[in-house]
């Protein structure tokens, strides 16, 4: 059994101790029979709480690790200003690119069942199975490839996979082809862009974040405005598979514009937090049998040998199964000096006695501790090692909180309002609307809502309205309105029905990221979105199919329109019930940090 080496300050504040304060070390160590040096360290805190030196301030030996992390105002990062705006223009296009091309397929949509003569049940499989392939490598590119690669290296990665998919596409000859094409590939290629984009922002701003996230999801209202137009355009000039072509290249601008989202540069004390992180997750040293023994027959030793750590290994790689020589009792105290350069690192403040041997520094890596493992057992390790670094980026922590469960929940019945601007054509092509009519309702739907998600987000960050409220509000709305769908039926009424629908249809899903930071932290707002993007890519997967069933079966979209309205109702009377499920997250924080707390002190 192995454990964390203890904090730094156990070590820092052993500091000139007492005769008596190494009678109780003695104590300590005899009750640390079959202990590792993680525990022995550990048992060293009775010694430390006991001794009368313990309010000997530890300023002397310079600033602690913790002290070196940087309060957010000291922040000289581009946060909320310089190059935070222009990621957030890069992320707007790369909104309206992606996002385009997905209106676009309502429109496509009407031409898949024109050129394979397929019923809808089948064409709608094409939705269908987009969402589940996008639930599922949503998941794995927010908690693995992020974990692995850059933000812009993942969103470069899936335009690439999305133009593929689309250049596939030219060459369907059934709705099989197509099926594999638009499904797997663009939704492979926007999972790996949609999520990733929102998380540039997020990581960006902190003060402004709603209306960044709200100036980054205008993109997908210049999108409404002109990549309706510009399919038919491209569609009555060049046909279909010409269409598609053309989309194929402008996909890849993408990748220009993922350059501008440089990584952002740690936070100041981040090294010493990475260092001291190193400390607690990698350095492993379990005791020897032999030593085990010995200290369970009492045998007393000398003092702490072998112990030699350096910065040979800067990365921090594990070493595994290392053993140390010997733990060895004796009234040895660690003298610290303060050096004339109060700039150095903490560490390299301890001067030890000579009767330690060699204890150089605690940060680094293990990498002159001897290795007494076989080599077949350590080759065996290295060769598991991808894969253990592909599932270290898996947390399932965040799943645990009742937070979390309203949000996955309420989203689930909220997302699928997006679902009305694909079939939008379909059903107005049920009203006998003419062609040329589509777009520019489908332009007013997006002049609308770049207007009112800019609108909302700063409203948003004045802080006079919860972010809740504003999405209880607009999903409300926005599912009213589908429960009239049956009443559009002339050309001013469904100029009324584009303005309520570009108003307020998209406020829910724009400022759920929003929601997720404020209610889980910005830690977990990739672990939450990935979570959610399966959530949601499932419920997504099973609409499509059930509004061509219902189109089929009733011969209308209406129907179809009339079950999305339901949802959003419901997911607005689930985000009312917000204070119990805080409470609830309050009860287990509170709870949890109680069960920390008895373990620390052991």
């Amino acid at each position: 059994m192995a454990f964390h080496i203890p904090d730094l300050e156990v070590i820092v504040e052993q500091v000139n101790h007492s005769s008596e304060t190494t009678d109780k070390s003695t104590n300590c160590i005899d009750k640390s029979s079959g202990m590792d040096i993680s525990d022995v360290l550990q048992s060293s805190k009775c010694v430390i709480n006991s001794s009368p030196l313990q309010d000997v301030e530890t300023s002397d030996l310079g600033e602690s690790v913790d002290d070196l992390d940087a309060d957010d105002d000291a922040d000289d990062r581009p946060i909320d200003t310089g190059w935070a705006w222009m990621v957030a223009f890069a992320c707007m296009m790369i909104a309206t690119i992606i996002i385009g091309y997905l209106i676009c397929l309502g429109i496509l949509f009407v031409e898949f069942l024109k050129l394979f003569d397929a019923s809808a049940t089948s064409t709608t499989l094409i939705f269908g199975v987009m969402a589940i392939v996008y639930s599922l490598s949503s998941f794995i590119s927010m908690q693995v490839l992020l974990s692995r690669f850059s933000i812009r290296q993942v969103i470069s990665c899936g335009a690439i996979i999305t133009s593929l998919g689309i250049l596939g596409s030219v060459f369907a000859q059934n709705v099989t082809v197509l099926i594999c094409t638009q499904s797997v590939f663009v939704g492979i290629g926007q999972s790996m862009i949609v999520g990733p984009n929102v998380l540039a922002v997020s990581q960006y701003f902190r003060k402004r974040r709603a209306f960044a996230i709200s100036l980054t999801n205008s993109g997908i209202s210049f999108a409404t405005v002109l990549f309706p137009m510009l399919c038919r355009f491209l569609l009555d000039t060049y046909g279909l598979r010409g269409t598609l072509l053309i989309f194929c290249g402008i996909e890849l601008n993408i990748v220009v514009f993922s350059l501008l989202i440089r990584p952002l540069p740690p936070k100041p004390g981040d090294g010493g937090a990475g260092l001291k992180q190193t400390i607690s997750n990698r350095l492993k040293v379990p005791l020897m049998e032999a030593h085990r023994e010995r200290i369970s027959r009492g045998d007393r030793l000398g003092s702490w040998s072998s112990i030699s750590v350096s910065n040979a290994n800067a990365t921090g790689q594990p070493v595994e199964r290392t053993r140390f020589a010997s733990i060895l009792h004796s009234k040895n105290h660690i003298n610290t000096t303060r050096e004339q350069g109060g700039s150095s690192s903490i560490i390299h403040r301890l001067h030890l006695r000579p009767e330690i041997q060699s204890v150089s520094t605690i940060m680094g890596s293990m990498a002159s501790i001897p290795q007494v493992e076989n080599i077949t057992r350590r080759n065996n390790s290295e060769s598991n090692k991808g894969f253990l670094a592909l599932l270290k980026g898996l947390d399932f922590s965040v799943c645990k909180r009742p937070l979390f469960h309203l949000i996955t929940i309420s989203s689930c019945c909220g997302i699928p309002i997006y679902i009305y601007l694909q079939y939008l054509p379909a059903i107005f092509a049920e009203f006998e609307t003419s062609d040329e009519d589509v777009p520019i309702f489908l332009c007013i739907i997006g002049a609308l809502d770049f207007v009112s998600r800019l609108a909302f987000g700063y409203f948003a960050d004045t802080g006079h309205v919860k972010i809740s409220t504003i999405m209880i509000i607009s999903i409300t709305i926005a599912g009213i309105n589908c429960q009239l769908m049956t009443f559009y039926t002339n050309y001013g009424s469904q100029f009324a029905c584009v303005t309520i629908f570009g108003i307020f249809s998209n406020i829910y899903g724009t400022f759920l990221p929003v929601l997720c930071t404020e209610f889980l932290g910005i830690e977990n707002l990739s672990k939450a979105l990935g979570f959610l993007q399966i959530a949601h890519g499932a419920i997504i997967s099973g609409i499509h199919p059930i509004i061509g069933l219902l189109k089929d079966t009733t011969g209308t979209y209406i129907s179809s329109y009339h079950f999305i309205g339901a949802l959003a109702i419901l997911a607005a009377i689930l985000h009312i019930l917000e204070p119990i499920f805080r409470r609830l997250d309050n009860k287990q924080q509170t709870e949890n940090k109680d069960i920390q707390l008895p373990r620390a002190a052991l």
